[in-house]
């Protein structure tokens, strides 16, 4: 399951990078969202990857890269 949802976050495509919908989700949903990967053990390196280039993202909030 872990690694389905890696492009909720983040991908890399022929394209280039692209961000999932979860940079557009409210705070709350966001945090949600990461409680979900760390209790499903989806700790891959790509999926730490992912979450890692969305907190970089200016749309994700201070409180969210502060709970990271």
């Amino acid at each position: 399951m872990g690694t389905r949802m890696i492009p909720f976050f983040f991908a890399v495509t022929k394209k280039g990078e692209l961000f999932g919908p979860f940079i557009s989700l409210p705070a709350d949903l966001q945090k949600r969202a990461l409680e979900f990967m760390f209790y499903t053990n989806s700790g891959t390196d790509k999926g730490k990857e992912a979450i890692a280039r969305c907190k970089a993202h200016e749309s994700v909030s201070q409180e969210v890269k502060q709970w990271v």
